[in-house]
């Protein structure tokens, strides 16, 4: 357990580092991959992945699809249909269907929510995001996409958990160099990460917010579900799309694939493990001293998954709880989320 953070200036320069360890690893040295294995504590039931339509969550909900009722979660209904159909034409017996969730709309949240009756999903997949923030007068649409809609669709699913549910967090390398450390611990510091004022790294915070909900939710719920952070690695997806093309060429080479991406989400989601708290999946094969670094974690010899502890501080437990104290509050009224914005009593935010 590490009890600092990475700068963000770090991140730039960790890339030849990271370049380096991944090529020399892969010509000299091919770890086996770690299989996966179904949890003998596993029920049955519905596995639901949010932004399904494509990328790692479209990987993981095909995957799935073998041995659950899988319900592809987006907010473009026309192309989850896609996605449905193609996951049909290559294994015709699976049962999935599209389900419209726009994690940016409190009533879209809830309305999904209502669907399902007591004890029946099995598996969660929080994998919808986006990386970029486009302007707003209310709020910041990239950390509500990739954490406060997902904490309030959790939070409304709870009753619909079976007992030992899987509940995956998607997070990222990026979590090593979140900014703001010293204000962690403060529930008005994610207030305004989610509020509109300008913020640097936002995408860094809702990465780290995952891992910090992860743990939240073992400490609160670990009774009755569990909760597994991932980093699905460097992935050649249509996240790239408008980067130039020599840019997307390279990373077609050295990164991972969508399908290879996925396999954090779906050990996390039937893997066995054990009971350990602030269990954090990666998939590249670590040093032999295995100490949590950024550049590990950047690229490297890709293995399936590796059980790697997070970066947290020593603090991280007051850091969780001010970030579930902050989103509550937001969720309960002190901030308001309508179909399309949030409004509030005051600007602080």
């Amino acid at each position: 357990m590490l009890y600092y953070y990475a700068s963000p200036l770090w991140f730039t320069a960790m890339i030849p580092l990271a370049v380096l360890y991944s090529v020399t690893c892969n010509v000299l040295w091919r770890p086996p991959r770690m299989p996966l294995t179904a949890s003998s504590s596993a029920r049955k039931g519905l596995a639901i992945v949010t932004g399904a339509n494509t990328g790692i969550g479209f990987e993981a909900a095909r995957a799935l699809a073998n041995e659950y009722e899988v319900i592809l979660a987006c907010r473009s209904l026309k192309k989850g249909k896609a996605a449905v159909q193609a996951t049909v034409d290559e294994f015709p017996q699976a049962r999935v269907r599209a389900m419209l969730l726009d994690l940016t709309s409190r009533e879209s949240i809830r309305s999904f929510a209502q669907s399902f009756p007591p004890d029946s999903i099995a598996v969660l997949i929080n994998n919808a995001g986006r990386n970029t923030d486009p302007p707003s007068d209310h709020h910041s649409v990239l950390f509500q996409t990739n954490f406060v809609g997902h904490f309030d669709l959790t939070k409304q699913l709870m009753p619909a958990f079976q007992a030992n549910a899987r509940l995956v967090q998607v997070s990222s390398v990026m979590h090593h160099f979140a900014p703001y450390e010293e204000q962690w611990t403060d529930p008005q510091f994610w207030k305004q990460v989610a509020g509109a004022s300008p913020m640097r790294d936002r995408y860094s915070l809702s990465k780290l917010a995952a891992i910090l909900f992860s743990v939240q939710l073992n400490r609160l719920h670990g009774h009755h579900l569990r909760s597994i952070a991932v980093n699905p690695g460097a992935v050649n997806s249509e996240i790239w799309r408008d980067y130039p093309v020599w840019i997307r060429k390279l990373f077609a080479y050295i990164y991972l694939t969508p399908r290879q991406g996925a396999q954090t989400l779906m050990a996390a989601a039937v893997g066995d493990f054990l009971q350990q708290d602030n269990l954090y999946l990666q998939p590249y094969q670590q040093p032999w001293w295995g100490t949590p670094f950024p550049a590990w974690e950047m690229l490297g010899p890709f293995v399936g998954h590796v059980v790697t502890p997070p970066r947290l501080r020593h603090d991280y437990h007051a850091a969780a709880e001010a970030l579930w104290t902050a989103m509550e509050e937001l969720l309960r009224g002190e901030v308001v989320m309508n179909d399309t914005s949030w409004t509030e009593a005051g600007d602080e935010l």
